[in-house]
């Protein structure tokens, strides 16, 4: 009686191999495309958000100011870290606001500088930010100057 044999042929798995290595030529792209763009959107959220926070904060300065109250002098570094309290980070994992930069990092890191009092108002820049070197799909450097009435004007 012949012994029959079992298994796949070096063919078949020369076969399997190139459909795993096509498939990851396509995938491979793909997937990188999916990590510049949330990068992207982490820098650009964290603008917006220290934009939103610091014009919310200026308003309501005013407010406690009109009716007799004192508020505070408030400076770069504590923006920073009210902006960071709650934990965002850049795409290299550092603290998503940097005090004291008028234009951010080439890592993603929004900068914070003034401190919103005496004509001083308070800038928030968005960095240039280009993880997959491709200008179609590059964040703009941009800036966001918010007066002490909470007034906010964007610049480039």
């Amino acid at each position: 009686m012949k012994k029959l044999q079992s298994g796949f042929t070096l063919i078949e798995l020369m076969i399997v191999v190139a459909i795993i290595a096509i498939l990851a030529a396509i995938a491979i792209p793909a997937y990188n495309g999916y990590i510049s763009e949330a990068n992207i959107t982490r820098v650009d959220t964290a603008y917006q958000e220290g934009v939103n926070f610091v014009r919310a904060e200026m308003s309501r300065r005013q407010a406690i100011i009109a009716r007799g109250g004192t508020f505070p002098t408030i400076t770069p570094a504590l923006w920073t870290t009210a902006l960071n309290a709650d934990g965002g980070t850049a795409p290299d994992g550092n603290a998503a606001f940097l005090e004291g930069s008028a234009t951010g990092t080439l890592a993603g890191q929004v900068g914070v500088t003034g401190n919103g009092t005496d004509g001083n108002p308070v800038i928030i820049a968005r960095p240039a930010f280009d993880p997959a070197n491709d200008a179609n799909t590059a964040l703009a450097a941009q800036t966001a100057t918010i007066d002490i009435n909470g007034v906010v004007n964007y610049g480039s």
